[in-house]
């Protein structure tokens, strides 16, 4: 059911950015430019600095927004 609608509505009216290491997701966004929709990081990847990078890259393509 969740992947239904990740496919549905949020792949196709946003931006996704995924994040892999060794193959395997570990952080994923979707944004348009007024707004990041979702933002995940796996647990064990906290406080990398993932996270804030996904957020720059949205805010570099933001239109002032974010």
């Amino acid at each position: 059911r969740q992947l239904n609608f990740f496919l549905s509505e949020v792949v196709p009216n946003s931006e996704v950015t995924v994040v892999k290491e060794a193959g395997r997701v570990v952080a994923f966004m979707a944004s348009v430019p007024e707004s990041v929709c979702h933002l995940y990081v796996r647990v064990q990847y906290l406080g990398q600095g993932i996270g804030s990078h996904l957020l720059d890259m949205a805010k570099s393509k933001s239109v002032g927004s974010l």
